[in-house]
């Protein structure tokens, strides 16, 4: 036993004289790692340099759901790590498919006409979202580097230049509306907490003020997208009722005026047909009113109904205006740097290795 120790304790010392040799031979090539570290650096400024700022905003919301389940139903879906709201919920559009209607072409193209403002050099421009995209959002320069080879085979190609104007049709869009269309769906998600169905809406532009505009503009389409749904049967119904409602008025009215024209042309007369014939118009005139009223009744239920399907968003948090951008120059370059030093010193062992064996 105590050979064997002895000899783990060579083999240790061994491995530790070799470690210090390593580091010996970093330490008395510093200037090759200094070198390889700051070539890094320069090339991490050009590339944190020609890469455009990016600004993120986060928002949330919790949307209300249209009913709950039971506890049969809660037991399932702690099973399946979902809330039990969901399998109790009758709605086809539910929170889970959110982030699929924001991802939507109808959705992201009724983004395209809303107004953001942003700087271009100097000028404050204000202009619509579309536009802003297409010709003020301006590539880095290593993405027109890489570009370049496309744009000249596009020299030699017969291309027909797209109408800027061109009518957003979101079942056919044209070769440009479907590269912001998919450029679109990168920068802005969505993404649902199955436990909490809390939506967490990302959106990423160049400007700061475009992403607070953007992600603003988000929420409230999502909101009036889930809102619209919810209440278009309640809706139709209530549009179906006041018709009833205004046929009913006027057939009441039209009633009452039948009635009170013929008692007042037959005042003082006692014939039993005048009788007959008065008692027959009120009559008629008490049915107009009881069918007028029960419209009326069910005139007000209906807007209760769409004022109850109506869902409610509480915005936990709201999109605010960036101050700093997501992707740091300064950590970029020195990413370059670091990554540069240990390939430098990845070279000076190798040098050194190199050396020993001749």
């Amino acid at each position: 036993m105590s050979d064997n120790s002895f000899e783990e304790d060579v083999f240790a010392e061994e491995e530790i004289i070799d470690l210090s040799k390593y580091f010996r031979r970093i330490r008395s090539h510093w200037k090759v790692v200094l070198y390889w570290a700051a070539g890094a650096f320069v090339i991490g400024c050009l590339v944190a340099l020609s890469t455009p700022r990016k600004y993120t905003v986060v928002s949330k919301l919790a949307p209300e759901l249209s009913s709950t389940a039971t506890n049969r139903l809660s037991s399932l879906a702690s099973l399946v790590g979902m809330s039990s709201t969901v399998l109790g919920t009758t709605d086809a559009i539910y929170p889970m498919v959110y982030p699929e209607l924001v991802h939507s072409s109808e959705f992201l193209a009724d983004l395209f006409d809303v107004p953001v403002t942003f700087k271009d050099g100097k000028d404050t421009i204000t202009a619509g979202f579309y536009e802003y995209l297409t010709e003020y959002n301006k590539k880095s320069i290593l993405g027109t580097v890489m570009s370049a080879p496309f744009l000249i085979i596009g020299l030699f190609t017969d291309k027909k230049e797209e109408d800027s104007t061109a009518v957003v049709d979101p079942f056919h869009f044209t070769q440009k509306q479907g590269k912001v269309v998919r450029l679109l769906t990168k920068q802005i998600t969505a993404e649902i907490d199955k436990k909490t169905m809390m939506i967490t809406i990302k959106v990423t532009m160049p400007d700061a003020l475009v992403a607070a505009t953007i992600s603003r503009a988000v929420n409230e389409n999502l909101q009036n997208y889930v809102t619209h749904y919810r209440t278009q049967k309640a809706l139709k119904d209530c549009g179906y009722y006041e018709k009833l409602h205004d046929e009913a008025q006027a057939a009441y009215y039209e009633a009452l005026q039948t009635y009170s024209n013929y008692t007042d042309s037959h005042q003082g007369v006692s014939m039993k047909s005048y009788m007959i014939e008065s008692e027959r118009l009120n009559n008629e005139a008490s049915l107009k009113y009881q069918l007028y009223n029960s419209t009326a009744q069910q005139l007000q239920a209906a807007k209760a109904k769409v004022q109850q399907e109506t869902p409610v968003f509480a915005e936990i948090i709201s999109p605010t205006v960036p101050l700093k951008p997501v992707n740091s120059r300064k950590k970029m370059a020195l990413a370059f740097a670091f990554v540069g030093g240990i390939l430098g010193c990845g070279y000076a062992l190798w040098r050194y290795r190199k050396e020993d064996t001749v």
